[in-house]
């Protein structure tokens, strides 16, 4: 039998006290958390599938190096088994694969709260984050005390900062419009209530870039509004004052391309777009803009029907009644459809309706030969910024396709682009205007010399330098208004680029043309470079705020709103309203039924019609 020393006695006995600490809380056992994310979607990108984990704030996790999870029944859910200390804290952390490719490169990093008991991860989805339930949602409601602090800070950043907040309203009105907003922040409000209280007052300044921006808001916003499973389960279209769906999520026996939706929920299509309306921003009367924003393409992140409208008229436990008309025989009967995400919609009509706009990058840019001697241009976006690919090399390789063919007749498809990037704009018309390209003289605009000290630290842009330098040129121009070194913007002339394309260009508009669409339009308008077929563009002749945007973050209610701070007004007087097209074609019911494209249409027939001539 083995001897017992002293020193051996006095190990087990500190082995015993530290065991009796633990027990105790002393130094208690780390939390084991089963971290799981499903990379099925995006494991087609993933070049090295060894290289797929997590990086974050507390050991051992760290933001410098991955901590590799894998995937061992190959399943497409990548999963690993990661101890923190139990008084770690707030865990921060995003899922990365090929050691360089972050999720939410947008947003914010996911977190966990490492002192709450009982923790259970979900099954997490690469670069999305879950929704709230409705529960979590109501635990977060904002006590009228925080929200009214909120508000003033709106009251003060507007009237301080928007140089359009008078063009289209009077003191007075916007007097009203932030009382009505101060009733409505005077109650405990959920954070989707919160949105719509401030959507409606924003919408009441008339600006077209002033709305509470579906992109930009923080993730806790997203989760209750935006990653919803509160949307409909299909898209449509608007026409003759009518709802018609162009895709489906449903059973195709249900909800085929052309039903008309006459309710939901009980409530008429009338009344509600009553109700709509006013959240949507536009620019001074410019109501085809907001309306044309209420349909459900699926051609972008997030659609602003999808934000407004299952807030003020939710599913019934996770469904919706429709009253609907069948096109084939006009038979009116009564559906039930179930709520999705935006996500779980896109992904099934996808699979259905493989030639869906799409929603990301350079694939919204598309050119084909129709025939012989007409080509279509079709430009979704000029949001060009985070593409990767050569935009301009594009434009250049078309009018080079162009040129070389001898092509007769180009149509330019503008008609979904909300804007983006000027210079894309002013590149393809530099390619097909005949004449020197002119934007007039106009007064650019701030209306403040210096940032309010209860407004600073809650605001921020992608751009700093009016803030460091461009602030400082501005100088008084009366009224309270300010202009860079007090002078009027002089006439912008570009040169079209020589031996350019020398054909015919019809460009499609629509009510959606409202930022860089609508100085393209315009100016092809005013030079004669393009014959615009379609409708009134959105923006407006009187001027639009685009100038520079800042973001508002409000502290309690956690809702982004964008504020401009530089307008363009322009000089004479001009009409409350966007360009008209040369010829005028909408989009009817019958056509839609058909999926039949309207506009497109009526180009051909012209073309065919003069060449006839």
């Amino acid at each position: 039998m083995k001897k017992i020393t002293a020193l051996e006695i006095l190990l087990v006995g500190l082995m015993t006290i530290s065991i009796s600490l633990s027990i105790c809380g002393k130094n208690p056992p780390p939390i084991i958390l089963t971290f799981q994310v499903d990379m099925n979607e995006v494991l087609d990108q993933v070049q090295d599938k060894n290289t797929i984990g997590i990086r974050g704030n507390i050991a051992p996790l760290s933001w410098e190096k991955t901590y590799v999870i894998k995937d061992e029944n190959k399943d497409g859910i990548y999963e690993g088994s990661i101890a923190f200390e139990k008084e770690a804290g707030q865990l921060e952390f995003k899922f990365v694969h090929d050691d360089v490719i972050w999720e939410l490169t947008t947003e914010t990093n996911r977190v966990i709260d490492l002192t709450k008991k009982d923790l259970k991860l979900p099954t997490y989805q690469w670069n999305e984050n879950p929704p709230l339930s409705i529960a979590e949602t109501k635990a977060l409601t904002i006590p009228k005390e925080k929200l009214l602090e909120d508000f003033e800070i709106v009251k003060t950043a507007y009237t301080t900062m928007h140089p359009g907040l008078y063009r289209y309203n009077t003191p007075a009105q916007i007097e009203q419009h932030l009382a009505v907003l101060k009733a409505d922040c005077s109650k405990d409000l959920t954070i989707p209530e919160a949105y719509i209280a401030f959507s409606k007052f924003v919408a009441q300044i008339k600006c077209g870039h002033t709305y509470a921006n579906f992109w930009n808001q923080p993730m806790i916003t997203k989760r209750a509004v935006n990653y919803q499973t509160d949307k409909v389960p299909f898209h449509f279209r608007l026409a003759e004052n009518r709802m018609i769906v162009t895709e489906s999520a449903t059973s195709e026996s249900i909800l085929k391309r052309g039903t008309e939706i006459l309710s939901i929920n009980g409530r008429n299509i009338e009344e509600m777009l009553a109700t709509l309306l006013p959240l949507q921003s536009t620019d001074g009367a410019n109501a085809g803009h907001q309306l044309a924003c209420l349909q459900l393409f699926g051609g972008s992140k997030f659609e602003a029907f999808d934000m407004y409208f299952p807030i003020l008229f939710p599913p019934k436990a996770g469904k919706y009644e429709l009253s609907i008309i069948d096109s084939n025989n006009s038979k009116v009967s009564t559906v039930s459809v179930p709520s999705m995400s935006r996500k779980e919609r896109i992904k099934i009509i996808k699979k259905r309706y493989p030639n869906l706009i799409p929603d990301v990058g350079p694939d919204l840019w598309n050119f084909k030969m129709i025939n012989d001697e007409t080509a279509l241009l079709t430009l979704h976006s000029f949001s060009i910024w985070n593409w990767d690919f050569d935009w301009e090399a594009y434009i250049k390789n078309v009018f080079s396709t162009l040129n070389k063919k001898k092509v007769p007749n180009l149509i330019i498809d503008i008609r979904l682009n909300g804007g983006g990037a000027d210079m894309v704009g002013l590149e393809v018309l530099k390619n097909i205007s005949q004449q020197p390209i002119v934007f007039p003289a106009r007064k650019q605009l701030g209306r403040f010399q210096e940032f309010p000290s209860t407004v600073k630290p809650h605001i921020g842009t992608w751009d700093d330098s009016f803030e460091k330098s461009g602030i400082k040129k501005l100088k008084p121009m009366g009224d309270g208004y300010y202009a860079v070194d007090g002078k009027i913007s002089a006439e912008n002339s570009f040169k079209p680029y020589k031996n350019n394309y020398q054909g015919k260009v019809y460009l499609l508009v629509s009510p959606f043309n409202s930022s860089a669409t609508y100085y393209m339009a315009g100016a092809a308008k005013r030079n004669g470079a393009a014959t615009l077929i379609g409708q009134e563009t959105g923006g407006n002749q009187k001027g639009i705020n685009g100038g520079l945007i800042y973001f508002l973050n409000l502290p309690n209610s956690k809702i982004e709103l964008d504020i401009p701070v530089i307008g363009d007004f322009q000089i004479g007087e001009h009409p409350d309203k966007g360009y008209e097209p040369d010829v005028f074609v909408a989009p009817n019911v019958e056509d839609i039924v058909k999926g039949i494209d309207t506009e497109l249409a009526a180009t051909l027939e012209l073309i065919a019609k003069e060449k006839k001539n």
